[in-house]
Formats: structure tokens, sequence, C-alpha cells
């Protein structure tokens, strides 16, 4: 059985100044408070690492508080989508040549805007912890929608707007931990 699930995940959303939004959308428990959202009482959801990593698929919309007239981005010409052990992240290339972009832009750099959400259909199982009951998501069949949003469900997601510079450094990281990597291997560079 398959359901509709349109949950809003909690964290930081920043912006930068290449005009791209980056964050979580979907974060995996952990066992931590924020990576779980409460549905009632003693009602918890909880997202199965690895449940959304063939959800990934072109097509996949980016919006502003889950309004499909306000649409950031498409995968994944303007959205780009990736799988990690902390869940689904995301980069939107926002267009600042329309006030829609730059609206979106500035509400993500005032932090008026913090947190991401999604829209999926997903495959639930239902059991107890503790004195928790569990929803617990093991799959998602399909994703459509993640979304920039003020008031997100579940604390551990981010956004943030990064700068051209924030960009070249991740990039000289990156390189820099690969020829660690290819010297401790005794890879040739």
């Amino acid at each position: 059985m398959f359901e509709q699930l349109i949950s809003r995940a909690n964290g930081r959303i920043e912006a930068h100044d290449n005009g791209t939004i980056t964050g979580y959308a979907i974060v995996y428990y952990n066992g931590s408070p924020g990576t779980e959202y409460q549905l009632g009482p003693d009602t918890f959801e909880r997202i199965e690492r690895g449940a959304a990593k063939n959800a990934i698929r072109d097509g996949i919309i980016a919006t502003r508080e889950h309004d499909n007239k306000l649409i950031l981005g498409r995968s994944p010409e303007t959205l780009t989508l990736w799988e990690d052990e902390h869940g689904i992240g995301y980069t939107i290339k926002l267009d600042l040549d329309t006030t829609m972009g730059r609206d979106a832009y500035n509400l993500v750099r005032s932090k008026r805007l913090q947190g991401s959400s999604f829209k999926a259909y997903v495959t639930p199982s239902y059991s107890r912890d503790g004195n928790k009951n569990v929803k617990l998501v093991r799959a998602f069949k399909r994703l459509d929608e993640i979304s920039i949003v003020a008031e997100p469900a579940y604390e551990g997601t981010t956004a943030v707007v990064r700068s051209i510079a924030d960009e070249c450094r991740r990039l000289e990281e990156t390189e820099s931990r690969i020829l660690i990597a290819r010297k401790l291997l005794h890879v040739p560079t």
C-alpha cells in the first residue's frame, strides 16, 4: 500500500551570492529528535535510512511553500538532488532575473524561510518503540516535490544560499581529499 505524504522538514536555509539554495529536504532517522516528526501525542514518523534513494528522478519540482504557482526549479535543469547518509539533499539554481527567484533568494537569506519539505508517495509500516507509536517510512514510491518553507516539521533539514566563493572552497576541499586519498592508496596522480 502506498500513501501520499507531505512533510515539512525543519532546518537552516541560507542564501548564497551565486543564486543557489542548498539544503536537505528529507532527513533519515538517526535517533535524534530532529529526524522524526511528531504526528500526535504519542505517534512519530521516521524515515528509514536509504528509503528515498530510488526516488530521485528527472521532473521533480522545487517550490516555495508547496505552491505550484511558485516553481523555483525542476530536475535536472535547475534542481539537483542527491542521497547520502543524512538524507536527500538538493541545490536549486534560482533565476534571479525573475521576481519569484529574487523573492525566494531574499526570503532565505533573511531567514524568513528556513526549512525544507517534500511531497511524495511512500510505503509506511507501523510499530511501537517503547511508549511511542511509530510510522516508519521504508520506501518512497515517488518523490514529486521539494519545497522551501517557513515552518518545517523535521528539525534536521537545512537550506542555505551558497556563494561562488563557498562553491570554490568546497571544490578545493574535495580535490584535496582526493589527492590525499590517492597518496595514501599509492594511486598515481
